[in-house]
């Protein structure tokens, strides 16, 4: 039984959830296809929203498992940090899937809760 390849969203997401999602893939794979910031001395990755205020996040990945996505072999990361926007603080959790062969994000899931 194979997944679906692809499905369309059923929420927007928004401008937050779509740059911690980029600074998910940044943590797992650093190849600078992202406009976040490599980490500080903190650990702590940033980028900017395009209104121009500044997301910064803290977090730690680990790859939870081999899977087979769709018809894919991937490793699956649980993903798990905070992160700060103007006088925001939030939670969230990841789970990212990548390709092994070609390395590319099959999909991220993000759930944010503010804190």
């Amino acid at each position: 039984m194979s997944a679906k390849a692809w499905q369309p969203l059923e929420v927007e997401p928004d401008t937050i959830e779509l740059a911690l999602c980029d600074i998910v893939r940044s943590a797992i794979l650093p190849v600078g296809t992202t406009a976040v910031s490599a980490p500080d001395f903190d650990g702590v990755r940033s980028t900017v929203l395009p209104d121009g205020r500044v997301v910064r996040a803290a977090l730690r990945s680990e790859p939870a498992a081999a899977i087979i996505h769709g018809e894919r072999a991937a490793l699956s990361y649980a993903v798990a940090g905070n992160a700060v926007v103007d006088q925001r603080s939030m939670r969230f959790l990841a789970r990212a899937v990548l390709d092994r062969q070609t390395r590319a994000f099959l999909d991220i899931a993000i759930d944010v809760q503010n804190i």
